[in-house]
């Protein structure tokens, strides 16, 4: 079972949703013990904020042609700071050459494949080629901790290759000004 709490602010924690409360309520007798383990949620606020700071940045890049959508540009910004999986195809030195003509292959396959991320992006390695696929940004698949963490890397990110010559702040402030 899992449930949402606010801290309250007079020291007692509160069930979200009225229906999680009468849920809480009908399960457990006054006096049981209940065992739980506790992290911070991830702001819905947070993320809207995040998400539009990438659509701002988007809008205002002079390298559209770069990245086909807003979307494109998170997934890009997932891979370069980590947040992925990588698919490594080891190809014998004599194959050199296929590289290339094989990357459009395995595009195609894994954006089949990862229907939901639709993205994949293809690199030369030492051995071979690799594929890297942007990780799932789901609530319940990133905690807060990582989240943030990823978040604060795609803001820097963004503000030092994607609109050089803006700050975190000025970007920030230009996506709190857009939602007023």
């Amino acid at each position: 079972m899992h449930f949402t709490l606010r801290h309250t602010g007079d020291g007692r924690l509160e069930a979200i949703k009225p229906s999680q409360r009468q849920e809480i309520i009908a399960r457990f007798k006054v006096g049981d013990n209940i065992a739980c383990d506790l992290e911070k949620y991830r702001s819905n606020l947070q993320n809207r904020a995040f998400f539009a700071a990438i659509s701002k940045a988007y809008d205002n890049t002079p390298h559209t042609d770069r990245w086909r959508s807003s979307e494109e540009l998170r997934a890009w910004c997932f891979v370069q700071v980590g947040f992925k999986e990588t698919i490594e195809c080891p190809m014998p030195q004599g194959m050199r050459g296929l590289v290339k003509r094989f990357a459009t292959f395995v595009s195609a396959i894994v954006t089949r494949v990862h229907a939901k991320d639709r993205f994949a992006f293809m690199r030369e390695t030492p051995d071979g080629l690799a594929v890297d696929i942007p990780r799932s940004w789901q609530f319940s698949k990133t905690d807060h901790s990582e989240a943030t963490k990823v978040m604060d890397a795609v803001l820097d990110l963004l503000v030092t290759e994607v609109v050089p010559g803006i700050t975190r702040k000025q970007l920030l402030e230009a996506v709190h000004k857009d939602a007023a």
